[in-house]
Parts: C-alpha cells; sequence; structure tokens
C-alpha cells in the first residue's frame, strides 16, 4: 500500500529537519573549535558610543587611539563619507574592530566636520577562558543532541528539543567569533548579524516546544505555534539588533527607536512567560511533574531574564547587572534538559548508556596505566638507582600496579554507573533497588502464600505504574491472585492470545492484544516451564520500560519462580481475586 501524500510529507520535513540539525552541530563544532585555538584579532578604538547614544561619542578613553585623533566627548560621527567597515567597527559598543586596522571616520564637532584616521590598539584579551568554556558546553548540547537523536522515538518535541541543542551550540561558537575574525564585515556578519538570527530562532523554537507540551488549550496552543516565529523576531528586536542594523538604517540609531524596539522585546519575552505558564496550568496533573521544571526555567529564566537584559541595555546601563542576566538567560535551558533527563519530557530509553560509562571508565583506567608506570619509574630511581635491577624493578612495579588496576576496573564500572544514577534518577534508583534486594531475599521465605503476596507488594512500591497484577497457573490457564487494575481479568485460559504468546516465547513483552493491551509480562519460568508472570500496566507518563528496570524484574521473578517451585509448604489452592 502506497503512503499517502501527507504522511509522505510529514516524513520529508522529519527528515529535512534532522538534517539540518546535523549540519548546525557540525558548523557549530567547527567554530567552537576554531574560537577556542585562534587568537584574539579584536582591537580598541578607545571610545564608546552606547546603545542610547546614538551616533554620539559618550566615552572616549583617555590615551587611547581616539583621544590621540583628536575625537572628543560629545562629537558625533557621520555616516557621510564613513566607509562601512568603520561604521561597524564603532556599532556594537567598539568589540568588532580588529587589531592594527586603521577606520576612516567623519566627526562632527565644534571645529565642523573633519574626517579623522583611528589606528585600532590591542584589546585586553578577556574572552580566552570564556572561549574555551564556550567550546566546552557547544560540546556538551552537541553531545545531548546526539543522545536524543539516536535513542529518542521521532516525536515533534523531541526535533525540537534536537533543534534547540544544535542551535545552542551553535550560539555557543558564534558569541566569540567576534574576537577572532580576521576582518571587521565577518565579525559583524557572523559574530553579531547571524548570532542575532540564531537568538530569534531559539525563541521560536522554545515557543514551538511549549505549544507541543501535552496540555490543553488546544486553540491557544495552536495560535502560539503558527506565530512562534513572528514572537522570535520581535523577541530579539531589542537595543543590541537596534544598534547593529543602525550601520545601515542611522534612523534606528535615535533613542526613540531604541526604545520602541526594547518595548516590542520585552512584550514578546512577557507573552512568552505567561503563553509557558498557561500552557502548564492546564497540563493535566499525571504530567504536570514532566513541565514543570520545563515551563519555569523558561519563563523565569530564559524570557523574563532576556527582558530585564534588554531594559537595562536601553536604560539603565549597569554593567553588574548585564552580566547577572547573561548567566542568568543561560539556565533558562537547563529546563529542557533537566525535565527530559529526570522526568522523561521526552522518551529516552537510556539516558546514559553503559557504553559510554564503560568508555569513560576505560579513558580513566588509560590514564592510571600511564600514572602507574611514571610511578614505577620514580620508585625504581629511589630503590635501586642507576644499576641492572633498575629495569626489572620498573617492569615488577609497572605489571603489579597493572594487574590492581584492572582487577578494579570492573569495580569502578558499577560504582561509576551506580553514582551516575544515583545523581540523575535518585528516587526511581533507590526503589529499584529495594526490588532487587526482596529478589535475593525470596528464597528466605517459608511460605508460597507470604512470598507471592510479598512480590506483588513489593511491585506496586517500587514500579512507576500503579497497575500490577500477578498470575500463577492452576494447571488449564493462569489465575490472577493480586491486583489493583480492573482492566486484569480473573482468569486466563490456554488459548487466550496473550497466554499463547507467553508460551511461544517465554521472555518480557509488551502484549499488543486485547488483552492487557500495552502491558509488560515478565514470565516466572522454571526450567522450561511458565508457572506465571507478572503484569505491570503502563505509567502514568505513557514512556517504556527502561533497560535497568526489565533486569530487575527479570531478577525478581527469577528468584521468586525457583523459591515457588521448591516450597515444601502446603500446595497453593486457586483463590478468589483480591483487590489490593
Amino acid at each position: 500500500m502506497n503512503a499517502s501524500p501527507v504522511a509522505l510529507s510529514s516524513h520529508r520535513k522529519v527528515v529535512t529537519a534532522r538534517f539540518v540539525s546535523i549540519l548546525l552541530g557540525c558548523a557549530a563544532l567547527a567554530l567552537a573549535s576554531y574560537n577556542a585555538v585562534a587568537p584574539q584579532a579584536n582591537g580598541t578604538l578607545g571610545l564608546n558610543v552606547g546603545y542610547r547614544a546614538g551616533s554620539l561619542v559618550a566615552t572616549v578613553v583617555p590615551g587611547g587611539p581616539a583621544a590621540r585623533a583628536g575625537i572628543r566627548n560629545g562629537d558625533r560621527i557621520a555616516f557621510a563619507g564613513t566607509p562601512l567597515s568603520a561604521r561597524l567597527a564603532w556599532s556594537r559598543e567598539n568589540i568588532l574592530s580588529r587589531d592594527g586596522v586603521s577606520y576612516r571616520l567623519s566627526i562632527l564637532g565644534a571645529r565642523g566636520t573633519r574626517t579623522v584616521a583611528v589606528r585600532a590598539e590591542p584589546a585586553i584579551d578577556t574572552a580566552s577562558d570564556a572561549r574555551y568554556i564556550d567550546l566546552a558546553l557547544a560540546l556538551l548540547y552537541i553531545l545531548f543532541g546526539a543522545v536524543v537523536f539516536v535513542k529518542a522515538p521521532r516525536s515533534i518535541l523531541s526535533q525540537i528539543l534536537i533543534a534547540l541543542m544544535m542551535t545552542l551550540a551553535l550560539v555557543n561558537g558564534l558569541a566569540d567569533y567576534q574576537f577572532t575574525a580576521r576582518t571587521t564585515p565577518s565579525a559583524f556578519f557572523i559574530g553579531t548579524m547571524l548570532q542575532q538570527v540564531c537568538n530569534a530562532a531559539l525563541t521560536a523554537l522554545i515557543f514551538t516546544s511549549i505549544a507541543s507540551l501535552p496540555a490543553g488549550l488546544e486553540h491557544f496552543r495552536k495560535g502560539l505555534a503558527g506565530a512562534a516565529i513572528p514572537l522570535g523576531i520581535l523577541s530579539v528586536a531589542g537595543p543590541e539588533s537596534t544598534t547593529a542594523l543602525g550601520s545601515f538604517l542611522p534612523v534606528l540609531l535615535s533613542p526613540l527607536a531604541t526604545a520602541a524596539t526594547t518595548l516590542l522585546s520585552v512584550a514578546a519575552d512577557c507573552f512568552g512567560a505567561a503563553a509557558a505558564f498557561t500552557v502548564a496550568s492546564s497540563t493535566p496533573k499525571e504530567q504536570r511533574v514532566r513541565t514543570r521544571w520545563f515551563v519555569s526555567t523558561l519563563a523565569l529564566c530564559w524570557f523574563l531574564g532576556f527582558a530585564l537584559y534588554d531594559v537595562n541595555a536601553a536604560f539603565l546601563h549597569i554593567h553588574s547587572l548585564a552580566i547577572a542576566m547573561y548567566y542568568v538567560i543561560s539556565f533558562g535551558t537547563v529546563g529542557p534538559l533537566y525535565a527530559t533527563l529526570r522526568h522523561k519530557l521526552v522518551d529516552i530509553d537510556l539516558v546514559v548508556s553503559r557504553s559510554a560509562i564503560f568508555a569513560f571508565v576505560s579513558s580513566l583506567l588509560v590514564i592510571a596505566f600511564l600514572v602507574a608506570e611514571w610511578l614505577a619509574q620514580r620508585v625504581a630511581d629511589v630503590l635501586v638507582g642507576d644499576s641492572r635491577w633498575h629495569g626489572l624493578t620498573v617492569q615488577v612495579l609497572a605489571l603489579a600496579a597493572v594487574i590492581g588496576i584492572g582487577l578494579s576496573g570492573s569495580g569502578i564500572r558499577v560504582s561509576v554507573e551506580r553514582r551516575v544514577n544515583d545523581l540523575m534518577f535518585r528516587d526511581r534508583a533507590r526503589r529499584l533497588r529495594l526490588l532487587q534486594d526482596f529478589a535475593h531475599d525470596a528464597d528466605l521465605i517459608e511460605s508460597r502464600e507470604t512470598l507471592l503476596t510479598l512480590a506483588y507488594q513489593s511491585l506496586r512500591e517500587s514500579l512507576e505504574t500503579s497497575d500490577v497484577a500477578l498470575y500463577v497457573s492452576d494447571g488449564s490457564g493462569y489465575v490472577c491472585l493480586h491486583t489493583s487494575a480492573g482492566a486484569a481479568p480473573e482468569r486466563l485460559d490456554k488459548s487466550d492470545r496473550l497466554v499463547l504468546h507467553l508460551l511461544r516465547r517465554p521472555e518480557p513483552f509488551v502484549s499488543e492484544h486485547a488483552t492487557l493491551r500495552g502491558w509488560l509480562v515478565v514470565p516466572l519460568m522454571v526450567r522450561t516451564a511458565v508457572t506465571g508472570f507478572f503484569a505491570c500496566g503502563p505509567k502514568p507518563d505513557r514512556t517504556a520500560y527502561l533497560a535497568d528496570e526489565l533486569q530487575v524484574l527479570e531478577t525478581l521473578s527469577h528468584h521468586v519462580a525457583m523459591s515457588y517451585a521448591l516450597l515444601r509448604s502446603n500446595t497453593l489452592e486457586a483463590t478468589p481475586r483480591q483487590a489490593l
């Protein structure tokens, strides 16, 4: 059967979005790497125009290039006769000028109009550490986007999250390009204008992600998704964009234009915060925990942080407040990351891969081997000096260290894996450990009835679902001994499709049949016989059971089945169904 045109169109959009995301990630990695290793190329003209001063010179650094060229406070830089590169050099608070480059400026002052040449001097390299930090952040964003790309199912929210992470990585690369660009136009168009485009895209993606949350108010969310791009553009139409575009449109440099665009930007940000809270308040109660962190950090950090940042840039001019708001805005994207990792906003079957932990531990072991060999050399120098036994001593000490490190490698891996799980999923890891502890204690129980009752209660207390059922074989079928769900039948005959599937393939599976559809079925096996099974209902957030959960459930089923078969107490009789 041929796919429908709508399905094909949707598939093409998904493929295109993922391809664009890959390109963004590659560009971000290349640009951030270049910024980290390239020498600083920006210089200083020794003057400051500011956001609301238009082309009026607000500050001239005493003894600087501008002061030596005769420029004074209160002079005005004219557009007529001023080359584009010179206008760009002072358009954003004098951070785009290139070291060693001379700029011709047309100055309107008390002495009339004159043209002066100002040669940029080396600026203080204040961004060297920041460039390495931005490279590390870009790598983290790309890594998280890659995990979602590989592990998460193809949903609207996962596609948005991938694009969001890759765009954030690119913004971190663009933020420092103005310090390393070789020419003023490239610093302006790539480090300034392209960064504003990415900021607008980020805000549009955030609006779209809010509209994609599983909440009510469908008409409102559709309207929000449709207006995401205009709102994203308005949100960056603040003093920075206005001043940057003033190099081409001088009318935008007037204080009135700066105030108007700032108010538009602040209004768009405030609307974004209100929209986030509106959608969150209408989210169903069982899914509210998944959206709480997502919405709160975006509303309080991203939208309100940008609003206060723009107000400060246009009217207040408090340097410490600008720095504080920069870091507050940076925390705005923590919400989607935390909600995805901690509350499974996007269903990722294995957030922290064991292979990734193994690779990390292997890297540590390699470093430990190198350190051990170096220490063996130093110890041998102290013990035997330059004697003929030096080489043999080094080899013996190094071999002992290698054996010790190798024997401890497995324990280190288990310890790291447990600590990572405890850090990211503390409550969940604690519940799974309790369930696993009960599995090992099942051998000590001396009654079949007590064994099955305690196993059922442990499942109820340790799983995220509230729907659990326990079935045991009575010869002709399976009878339900304990259940907390009305959807669980009291008895299943061997002709039931679910039972046939279980007998044919006795391993954990998610039922796709009418009986317990969507439930996870874990068999109780004794040798090759299926003596019963656990049935675990779908999770409230509709996410899949993860690999470590399946492993614990299989361990529990194995111990319960073996203990049930070996107990010599009275034969368990079929009891009526109990609703616990």
